[in-house]
Protein backbone atom coordinates (compact mmCIF):
# COMPACT_ATOMS: atom_id res chain seq x y z
CA UNK A 1 0.00 0.00 0.00
CA UNK A 2 2.45 2.65 -1.35
CA UNK A 3 2.72 5.11 -3.75
CA UNK A 4 3.82 4.07 -6.85
CA UNK A 5 6.82 6.60 -7.38
CA UNK A 6 7.93 4.88 -3.83
CA UNK A 7 7.69 1.28 -4.77
CA UNK A 8 9.42 2.25 -8.37
CA UNK A 9 12.23 3.86 -5.56
CA UNK A 10 12.54 0.36 -3.41
CA UNK A 11 12.67 -1.51 -6.99
CA UNK A 12 15.40 0.46 -8.38
CA UNK A 13 17.57 0.94 -4.84
CA UNK A 14 17.18 -3.11 -4.50
CA UNK A 15 18.66 -3.93 -8.16
CA UNK A 16 21.97 -2.74 -7.49
CA UNK A 17 22.80 -4.56 -4.28
CA UNK A 18 26.66 -3.67 -4.40
CA UNK A 19 26.47 0.05 -5.30
CA UNK A 20 23.80 0.07 -2.69
CA UNK A 21 26.25 -1.79 0.37
CA UNK A 22 28.98 0.41 -0.49
CA UNK A 23 27.16 3.83 -0.56
CA UNK A 24 24.91 2.52 2.71
CA UNK A 25 28.74 1.88 4.54
CA UNK A 26 30.13 5.10 3.45
CA UNK A 27 27.03 7.12 4.44
CA UNK A 28 26.34 5.00 7.80
CA UNK A 29 30.19 5.61 8.98
CA UNK A 30 29.35 8.99 8.16
CA UNK A 31 26.72 9.88 9.73
CA UNK A 32 27.66 7.83 13.02
CA UNK A 33 30.94 9.94 13.14
CA UNK A 34 29.06 12.93 13.15
CA UNK A 35 26.03 12.12 15.76
CA UNK A 36 28.85 10.34 17.92
CA UNK A 37 30.77 13.62 18.01
CA UNK A 38 28.06 15.84 18.40
CA UNK A 39 26.43 13.53 21.05
CA UNK A 40 29.83 13.46 23.12
CA UNK A 41 30.91 16.99 23.34
CA UNK A 42 27.17 18.06 24.26
CA UNK A 43 27.28 16.13 27.29
CA UNK A 44 30.80 16.89 28.60
CA UNK A 45 29.81 20.61 27.95
CA UNK A 46 26.95 20.14 30.05
CA UNK A 47 28.29 18.34 32.93
CA UNK A 48 30.92 21.10 32.88
CA UNK A 49 28.33 23.85 32.76
CA UNK A 50 26.70 22.45 35.31
CA UNK A 51 29.96 21.69 37.44
CA UNK A 52 30.47 25.78 37.38
CA UNK A 53 26.98 26.63 37.61
CA UNK A 54 26.99 24.56 41.40
CA UNK A 55 29.06 26.54 43.24
CA UNK A 56 27.51 30.65 43.29
CA UNK A 57 31.14 32.31 43.92
CA UNK A 58 33.66 33.42 41.30
CA UNK A 59 37.12 33.62 43.12
CA UNK A 60 38.51 32.07 46.24
CA UNK A 61 40.88 34.18 48.76
CA UNK A 62 42.91 31.45 50.51
CA UNK A 63 45.27 33.21 53.68
CA UNK A 64 48.66 31.18 54.39
CA UNK A 65 47.22 30.80 57.46
CA UNK A 66 44.19 30.21 59.23
CA UNK A 67 42.23 33.93 60.18
CA UNK A 68 39.75 35.30 62.32
CA UNK A 69 36.31 35.49 59.80
CA UNK A 70 35.14 38.77 60.68
CA UNK A 71 38.43 40.76 60.13
CA UNK A 72 39.10 39.21 56.38
CA UNK A 73 35.98 39.37 55.41
CA UNK A 74 35.65 42.96 56.15
CA UNK A 75 38.74 43.52 54.21
CA UNK A 76 37.83 41.38 51.25
CA UNK A 77 34.60 43.50 51.40
CA UNK A 78 36.75 46.85 51.19
CA UNK A 79 38.05 46.18 47.87
CA UNK A 80 35.86 48.03 45.22
CA UNK A 81 33.77 45.43 42.76
CA UNK A 82 33.64 42.57 45.66
CA UNK A 83 30.06 41.34 46.56
CA UNK A 84 29.31 38.35 49.39
CA UNK A 85 32.03 36.88 51.13
CA UNK A 86 31.37 33.93 52.66
CA UNK A 87 33.77 31.18 54.82
CA UNK A 88 35.20 28.28 53.84
CA UNK A 89 36.99 25.08 54.02
CA UNK A 90 38.96 23.17 51.92
CA UNK A 91 40.85 19.60 53.23
CA UNK A 92 41.29 16.11 51.76
CA UNK A 93 39.19 13.35 53.85
CA UNK A 94 39.32 9.53 54.28
CA UNK A 95 36.04 7.47 54.44
CA UNK A 96 36.04 5.12 56.92
CA UNK A 97 33.62 2.27 58.11
CA UNK A 98 32.32 1.78 61.71
CA UNK A 99 34.91 -0.33 61.98
CA UNK A 100 37.57 1.77 60.68
CA UNK A 101 38.15 0.17 57.08
CA UNK A 102 38.88 2.50 54.42
CA UNK A 103 36.23 2.30 51.77
CA UNK A 104 37.11 5.20 49.31
CA UNK A 105 39.67 4.18 46.79
CA UNK A 106 39.16 6.75 43.96
CA UNK A 107 39.84 5.51 39.92
CA UNK A 108 43.97 6.65 40.06
CA UNK A 109 44.69 4.33 43.68
CA UNK A 110 44.25 7.23 46.22
CA UNK A 111 42.22 6.99 49.02
CA UNK A 112 41.78 10.64 49.94
CA UNK A 113 39.12 12.38 49.01
CA UNK A 114 38.37 15.76 48.46
CA UNK A 115 35.98 17.96 50.96
CA UNK A 116 34.58 21.37 51.00
CA UNK A 117 32.92 23.42 53.95
CA UNK A 118 30.51 25.59 54.05
CA UNK A 119 27.83 27.43 55.38
CA UNK A 120 24.27 25.73 53.87
CA UNK A 121 22.43 28.73 55.07
CA UNK A 122 24.38 30.79 52.24
CA UNK A 123 23.33 30.72 48.57
CA UNK A 124 26.59 29.78 47.90
CA UNK A 125 26.13 26.17 46.59
CA UNK A 126 23.09 24.45 44.40
CA UNK A 127 23.26 20.84 44.67
CA UNK A 128 20.76 18.90 42.86
CA UNK A 129 20.25 15.87 44.82
CA UNK A 130 19.87 12.18 43.59
CA UNK A 131 18.80 10.74 46.95
CA UNK A 132 18.40 12.72 50.29
CA UNK A 133 17.39 16.69 50.67
CA UNK A 134 21.17 17.65 52.46
CA UNK A 135 20.68 20.76 54.25
CA UNK A 136 17.52 22.42 51.99
CA UNK A 137 15.20 21.58 55.36
CA UNK A 138 17.63 22.30 57.74
CA UNK A 139 21.22 24.42 57.49
CA UNK A 140 22.28 23.32 60.79
CA UNK A 141 21.59 19.44 60.19
CA UNK A 142 24.45 17.29 60.93
CA UNK A 143 25.86 14.96 58.31
CA UNK A 144 27.94 14.94 55.15
CA UNK A 145 26.94 14.93 51.45
CA UNK A 146 28.57 12.91 48.95
CA UNK A 147 28.62 13.59 45.18
CA UNK A 148 27.54 10.27 43.35
CA UNK A 149 30.49 9.04 42.15
CA UNK A 150 32.12 9.28 45.44
CA UNK A 151 29.60 7.52 46.65
CA UNK A 152 29.21 4.23 44.63
CA UNK A 153 32.61 3.83 45.39
CA UNK A 154 32.07 4.16 48.88
CA UNK A 155 28.91 1.61 48.24
CA UNK A 156 27.06 3.99 51.21
CA UNK A 157 23.72 5.50 50.22
CA UNK A 158 21.31 7.77 52.40
CA UNK A 159 20.81 7.27 56.33
CA UNK A 160 24.24 5.37 56.57
CA UNK A 161 26.54 6.32 59.37
CA UNK A 162 30.47 6.91 57.76
CA UNK A 163 33.72 7.83 59.94
CA UNK A 164 35.49 11.14 58.53
CA UNK A 165 38.94 11.24 59.01
CA UNK A 166 40.92 14.39 58.50
CA UNK A 167 44.08 16.28 59.97
CA UNK A 168 44.32 12.83 62.61
CA UNK A 169 41.08 13.64 63.79
CA UNK A 170 37.79 11.29 63.30
CA UNK A 171 34.37 11.21 63.82
CA UNK A 172 31.10 10.07 62.64
CA UNK A 173 28.60 11.38 59.94
CA UNK A 174 25.06 10.70 58.88
CA UNK A 175 25.09 10.66 54.76
CA UNK A 176 21.61 13.21 54.12
CA UNK A 177 22.71 13.38 50.49
CA UNK A 178 24.01 12.35 47.60
CA UNK A 179 24.47 15.00 45.29
CA UNK A 180 24.74 14.85 41.35
CA UNK A 181 28.09 16.04 40.76
CA UNK A 182 30.48 14.34 38.08
CA UNK A 183 33.18 15.12 40.48
CA UNK A 184 34.51 12.60 43.49
CA UNK A 185 34.00 14.97 46.60
CA UNK A 186 32.39 15.22 50.14
CA UNK A 187 30.36 18.13 51.30
CA UNK A 188 30.34 19.59 54.96
CA UNK A 189 29.63 22.21 57.24
CA UNK A 190 32.49 23.99 57.15
CA UNK A 191 32.45 24.31 60.97
CA UNK A 192 32.51 20.66 61.23
CA UNK A 193 35.33 19.96 58.78
CA UNK A 194 37.26 22.93 59.96
CA UNK A 195 37.37 21.39 63.44
CA UNK A 196 37.78 17.99 62.12
CA UNK A 197 40.67 19.19 60.62
CA UNK A 198 42.47 21.28 63.38
CA UNK A 199 41.58 24.53 61.81
CA UNK A 200 40.49 26.24 65.28
CA UNK A 201 41.70 28.82 67.59
CA UNK A 202 42.41 26.40 70.48
CA UNK A 203 40.44 28.71 73.04
CA UNK A 204 37.17 26.18 74.06
CA UNK A 205 37.54 23.80 76.62
CA UNK A 206 40.92 21.68 76.81
CA UNK A 207 40.15 18.39 75.34
CA UNK A 208 37.04 19.15 74.11
CA UNK A 209 37.39 19.63 70.31
CA UNK A 210 33.63 20.26 69.80
CA UNK A 211 33.99 23.48 72.20
CA UNK A 212 37.20 24.95 69.76
CA UNK A 213 36.05 28.03 67.58
CA UNK A 214 36.68 27.15 64.17
CA UNK A 215 38.35 29.36 61.58
CA UNK A 216 37.95 29.27 57.86
CA UNK A 217 40.58 28.73 55.71
CA UNK A 218 39.21 29.80 52.11
CA UNK A 219 36.75 32.73 51.90
CA UNK A 220 34.55 32.60 48.79
CA UNK A 221 33.66 35.75 47.07
CA UNK A 222 31.44 36.53 44.87
CA UNK A 223 31.71 39.62 42.76
CA UNK A 224 29.22 42.69 42.53
CA UNK A 225 28.74 42.32 38.70
CA UNK A 226 26.66 39.21 38.15
CA UNK A 227 28.55 38.70 34.75
CA UNK A 228 32.22 39.18 35.27
CA UNK A 229 35.28 38.61 33.02
CA UNK A 230 37.98 36.67 34.06
CA UNK A 231 40.53 39.99 33.82
CA UNK A 232 38.16 41.88 36.20
CA UNK A 233 38.12 39.19 38.86
CA UNK A 234 42.12 39.02 38.40
CA UNK A 235 41.92 42.39 39.05
CA UNK A 236 39.59 42.32 42.02
CA UNK A 237 42.05 39.60 43.12
CA UNK A 238 45.17 41.57 42.95
CA UNK A 239 43.32 44.27 45.20
CA UNK A 240 42.33 41.95 47.89
CA UNK A 241 45.69 40.58 47.90
CA UNK A 242 47.53 43.82 48.72
CA UNK A 243 44.77 44.77 50.84
CA UNK A 244 45.51 41.35 53.12
CA UNK A 245 48.82 42.84 52.99
CA UNK A 246 48.84 46.01 54.55
CA UNK A 247 47.68 44.36 57.75
CA UNK A 248 50.29 41.56 57.22
CA UNK A 249 48.09 38.53 55.65
CA UNK A 250 49.42 36.75 52.94
CA UNK A 251 47.19 35.45 50.65
CA UNK A 252 46.59 33.48 47.13
CA UNK A 253 43.51 33.81 45.07
CA UNK A 254 41.86 31.62 42.60
CA UNK A 255 39.79 32.57 39.87
CA UNK A 256 36.71 30.78 39.08
CA UNK A 257 35.39 32.57 35.99
CA UNK A 258 39.22 32.13 34.04
CA UNK A 259 39.16 28.32 35.27
CA UNK A 260 35.88 28.10 33.32
CA UNK A 261 36.91 29.87 30.33
CA UNK A 262 40.21 28.30 30.22
CA UNK A 263 38.35 24.55 30.50
CA UNK A 264 36.02 25.99 27.89
CA UNK A 265 38.41 27.28 25.57
CA UNK A 266 39.65 23.58 25.35
CA UNK A 267 36.87 21.64 25.08
CA UNK A 268 36.12 23.80 21.61
CA UNK A 269 39.40 23.51 20.52
CA UNK A 270 39.01 19.48 21.02
CA UNK A 271 34.95 20.15 19.58
CA UNK A 272 36.21 21.92 16.21
CA UNK A 273 39.00 19.39 15.51
CA UNK A 274 36.51 16.64 16.33
CA UNK A 275 33.54 18.50 14.02
CA UNK A 276 36.15 19.32 11.27
CA UNK A 277 36.23 15.45 11.13
CA UNK A 278 33.09 14.48 11.16
CA UNK A 279 32.22 17.53 8.53
CA UNK A 280 34.32 15.85 6.23
CA UNK A 281 32.98 12.51 6.40
CA UNK A 282 29.49 13.93 6.22
CA UNK A 283 30.89 15.23 2.79
CA UNK A 284 32.13 12.08 1.62
CA UNK A 285 29.19 10.04 2.84
CA UNK A 286 27.06 12.76 0.89
CA UNK A 287 29.10 13.07 -2.48
CA UNK A 288 28.79 9.28 -2.24
CA UNK A 289 25.14 9.51 -2.50
CA UNK A 290 24.83 12.22 -5.12
CA UNK A 291 27.38 9.88 -7.86
CA UNK A 292 25.50 7.11 -6.62
CA UNK A 293 21.95 9.20 -7.48
CA UNK A 294 23.81 10.99 -10.69
CA UNK A 295 24.76 7.11 -11.75
CA UNK A 296 21.49 6.49 -11.54
CA UNK A 297 20.29 9.07 -13.45
CA UNK A 298 22.74 7.94 -16.46
CA UNK A 299 21.86 4.49 -16.45
CA UNK A 300 18.42 5.27 -16.69
CA UNK A 301 17.71 7.75 -19.19
CA UNK A 302 15.71 5.32 -21.77
CA UNK A 303 13.55 4.96 -18.57
CA UNK A 304 13.31 8.26 -17.93
CA UNK A 305 12.41 8.89 -21.65
CA UNK A 306 9.65 5.92 -22.07
CA UNK A 307 7.98 8.02 -18.91
CA UNK A 308 8.05 11.10 -20.52
CA UNK A 309 6.50 9.78 -23.30
CA UNK A 310 3.49 8.90 -21.18
CA UNK A 311 3.03 11.96 -19.44
CA UNK A 312 5.06 12.12 -16.36
CA UNK A 313 6.03 15.57 -15.82
CA UNK A 314 9.55 16.66 -14.53
CA UNK A 315 8.27 17.17 -10.60
CA UNK A 316 7.26 12.92 -10.76
CA UNK A 317 10.67 12.06 -12.20
CA UNK A 318 12.65 14.12 -9.31
CA UNK A 319 10.56 12.54 -6.79
CA UNK A 320 11.20 9.11 -7.53
CA UNK A 321 14.84 9.66 -7.19
CA UNK A 322 15.08 11.67 -4.00
CA UNK A 323 12.87 8.76 -2.62
CA UNK A 324 16.10 6.66 -3.93
CA UNK A 325 17.97 8.95 -2.06
CA UNK A 326 15.93 9.42 0.97
CA UNK A 327 15.80 5.44 1.20
CA UNK A 328 19.31 5.09 1.39
CA UNK A 329 19.97 7.55 3.68
CA UNK A 330 17.10 6.60 6.51
CA UNK A 331 18.45 3.42 5.98
CA UNK A 332 21.83 4.49 6.75
CA UNK A 333 21.13 6.59 9.70
CA UNK A 334 19.20 4.31 11.14
CA UNK A 335 22.20 1.62 10.99
CA UNK A 336 24.07 4.55 12.54
CA UNK A 337 22.17 5.67 15.60
CA UNK A 338 24.22 2.37 17.60
CA UNK A 339 26.95 2.76 16.18
CA UNK A 340 27.37 6.71 17.18
CA UNK A 341 26.04 5.56 20.37
CA UNK A 342 29.38 3.19 20.76
CA UNK A 343 31.12 6.29 19.26
CA UNK A 344 30.44 8.51 21.56
CA UNK A 345 31.49 6.13 24.52
CA UNK A 346 34.54 5.36 23.32
CA UNK A 347 35.63 9.26 22.66
CA UNK A 348 34.45 9.77 26.44
CA UNK A 349 36.79 7.00 27.62
CA UNK A 350 39.84 7.92 25.22
CA UNK A 351 39.57 11.37 26.37
CA UNK A 352 39.25 10.22 29.66
CA UNK A 353 36.03 11.80 31.00
CA UNK A 354 34.40 8.88 31.27
CA UNK A 355 35.58 8.68 34.81
CA UNK A 356 33.43 11.32 35.71
CA UNK A 357 30.94 11.73 33.76
CA UNK A 358 27.86 9.75 33.22
CA UNK A 359 26.72 9.28 29.42
CA UNK A 360 23.08 10.11 28.09
CA UNK A 361 22.87 10.17 24.45
CA UNK A 362 21.02 13.74 23.56
CA UNK A 363 17.92 12.53 21.33
CA UNK A 364 18.01 15.84 19.50
CA UNK A 365 21.60 14.54 17.98
CA UNK A 366 19.15 11.89 16.06
CA UNK A 367 17.72 15.05 14.11
CA UNK A 368 20.75 16.86 13.84
CA UNK A 369 22.21 13.43 12.21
Amino acid sequence: PLPINLRQALSNVSQKKSRLLLTVITLTLAAAAFMGVFAMFTVVNDEIDKMFDTFNYDMVIAPTEAQDYEQVSALISEVDGTGAVYPGVTFNVKLLDLSGTSIFISAQGQEELPAIGFDPADNIVDFTYEAGTGWQDDPERQGIVLTKPAADIANKTVGDEIVISAGGRSAEFEIIGIASYPMDMAVMRWQDLSRLAGFVDDSGTPDDENDDIPLPVVYLAAMQDSDPSAAEVDDVITAVSERLLDVGITANGHNMVAEQEAIGETMQVFNLIFQITSGVMAAVGAIGLLATLSMAVYERQKEIGVMRSIGARSTTIITQFLAEGILIGVLAWALAIPLSYLLALALLDGMGFADFIEFSYPLWVLGLG
